[in-house]
């Protein structure tokens, strides 16, 4: 029962990587490269905040989406490795007909 859980997880954890972390890497690329391209036509110091802030709108937003998406796998990869298996308890067996008097055979 339990591997079947496992199994269940990893292959939601593939689902999910393939759903989730890809585009998130796909958004987190461009968002970069625009924030970057901005921040280098920066030509005094004074100008830095309102250039990032410029570089946010014209597409680094797409770095917070994209760092959502990818923290989804992350997670639900650690939650898969960290939940621990439950021994299965065991429950008491009565003895019923021809073995409730039997007696024990001795050991090897």
């Amino acid at each position: 029962m339990e591997k079947r859980r496992k199994k269940s997880y990893l292959i939601l954890l593939l689902i999910s990587i393939v759903i989730c972390g890809c585009p998130g890497c796909f958004l987190i690329g461009p968002g970069f490269i625009n924030i970057i391209d901005v921040l280098g036509r920066t030509q005094a110091i004074d100008d830095l905040l309102f250039n990032f802030g410029e570089g946010f709108i014209q597409g680094g937003w797409m770095i917070c989406p994209g760092a959502v998406l990818i923290l989804i796998p992350l997670l639900l990869g650690f939650f898969t490795l960290v939940t621990k298996n439950k021994p299965e308890e065991l429950t008491a067996l009565n003895p019923t007909g021809v073995s409730k008097e039997d007696p024990l055979p001795p050991p090897s």
